[in-house]
């Protein structure tokens, strides 16, 4: 959590390159001491910064990652974990914004809140 959280960091600040770097160590990490998983949260992160900087197809496989992984454990008895609601509905929200990105679509979050608001 805390690689994710200085990647965002340095995200606001207009480092992309150096959170790139930071989520690329915290996956890293996560996948070598959560059996080869990765963190919804870190996933997010990532899926979002490569639709920030135009890797628009990255970002959406990433968000799609998410989605399918908060499913799976909305299915397995976690139904009523806020968290695990709000992270489902982030990951909607941007792969809804990496799609218009792929689409080319002008008006990127208003697209991006309809995607979200059809599939949650």
């Amino acid at each position: 959590a805390t690689l994710t959280n200085i990647a965002c960091l340095k995200r606001k600040a207009g480092r992309l390159h150096s959170a790139a770097k930071y989520l690329q160590k915290a996956q890293n990490v996560e996948q070598q001491s959560n059996h080869g998983n990765v963190s919804p949260e870190t996933m997010l992160s990532f899926g979002s910064l490569l639709s920030d900087v135009g890797r628009y197809n990255e970002g959406a496989a990433y968000c799609k990652n998410a989605v399918k992984y908060l499913k799976k454990l909305k299915q397995s008895g976690d139904k009523h974990d806020p968290r695990n609601t709000y992270l489902l509905a982030s990951a909607w929200f941007n792969l809804g914004v990496a799609q218009a990105g792929i689409e080319g679509v002008a008006k990127v979050h208003t697209n991006a809140s309809y995607i979200s608001f059809k599939n949650a």
